[in-house]
């Protein structure tokens, strides 16, 4: 048995490593494909090292816009598939790599397996569209929960539906039982702090939104670490007035982007985490820290109905208000006794194990 794993970006990278390693314990040929959609050190090569899987192919398709970015990886990507013939393309996400990547493997005829099936925010993002239209032309959908299943089952999707939890709960515990999510890192912590991250273009591109979030940070009491992500760094060079606001700030600390494991570290020490990042929400549940997510829909709605997160919007009042209140309750002690919504623990095995039968 044969199966392509195409990744492009960051979190596709760290999702779908564990299952190309658990692919070869099992003895199944697991060709790794990278379509080079982020295609630098600090967001792509990184994660590679750290997770230790090499892509056996580069596509080098570097971030365009949206339909000629599409179109490259799919030129690039169909030769492969003709030349590898696998049994399944794994495709992570909702990414424009997975988009890409589902469309060519069902127009010739191979099987499509989506990891994270049935994440729904109910609006008209670019990554809501990517994630309906790979659910539908999926032959097996890895959902992530009870709730993503009934996502699916309400869109009458005909692949063959199961929930194997998320594979972020698998690569979190074997982390910690490796002891590689350290309370020591590079930088020194203070005992209370607010970690952040924010990259999404409907925050970061209109300066006007990008100002809220600025302010909503300078506005905090507390010591806020923010690790940038270059598509933040290029728009707050752009503006340059916000970018002199942040680095004016007493208590708002830039440091460059982490590694997986250092972020993690990072997370788990967090009073509050504050995000605009799916993958980001999903593990502050795992580890259970309180999150609030400053977007107006989440597609983790399972980690808002389990207390974990609160979704505030990019108003900075909303973001102080709500900050303040979990802090002063101390309310990343309440988490400590409550159960994370997501399963996981085997995700990676059932994953394989569910191909081989299929």
């Amino acid at each position: 048995m044969k199966i392509c794993c195409v990744m492009g970006t960051r979190p596709e990278i760290i999702k779908l490593t564990p299952i190309v390693k658990r692919a070869k314990l099992m003895n199944i040929d697991a060709h790794v494909i990278h379509s080079g959609q982020h295609y630098d050190h600090e967001m792509s090569h990184v994660f590679i090292e750290e997770g230790n899987v090499r892509p056996d192919r580069f596509l080098g398709v570097k971030e365009e816009t949206h339909g000629r970015q599409l179109s490259e990886i799919i030129k690039r990507l169909e030769p492969v598939l003709f030349e590898e013939k696998p049994d399944f393309c794994v495709v992570e996400g909702d990414t424009n790599t997975t988009l890409a990547a589902a469309l060519v493997t069902a127009k010739n005829n191979f099987r499509v397996a989506h990891v994270e099936a049935g994440c729904r925010c109910f609006l008209k993002t670019p990554e809501e569209i990517n994630r309906i239209i790979v659910d539908d032309v999926s032959d097996v959908l890895f959902a992530p929960s009870e709730y993503a299943i009934g996502n699916l089952k309400r869109e009458g999707v005909r692949g063959d539906i199961r929930n194997v939890g998320h594979i972020f709960v698998e690569i979190i515990k074997n982390l910690k039982e490796r002891s590689l999510i350290k309370h020591d890192v590079g930088i020194q912590k203070p005992s209370e702090y607010v970690l952040v991250t924010c990259h999404r273009s409907e925050n970061v591109d209109t300066p006007e939104v990008l100002k809220n979030i600025i302010d909503g940070l300078t506005g905090l009491d507390l010591k806020v670490f923010f690790p940038i992500h270059p598509r933040t760094k290029k728009m707050l060079q752009h503006y340059g007035t916000l970018k002199r606001k942040l680095n004016s700030s007493h208590n708002v600390h830039i440091v460059p982007p982490m590694g997986h494991r250092e972020f993690l570290s990072f997370l788990e020490g967090a009073s509050v985490v504050i995000t605009d990042s799916g993958g980001v929400q999903v593990e502050a549940s795992i580890l259970k820290v309180p999150c609030v997510t400053i977007r107006e829909r989440t597609e983790w709605m399972e980690t808002v109905k389990a207390g974990f997160n609160f979704i505030v919007g990019t108003n900075p009042s909303a973001m102080k208000s709500t900050v303040k209140e979990l802090v002063d309750n101390n309310y990343a002690k309440v988490l400590k006794h409550k159960p994370s919504p997501f399963k996981g623990e085997n995700a990676s095995e059932k994953m394989i194990k569910i191909l081989m039968r299929s």
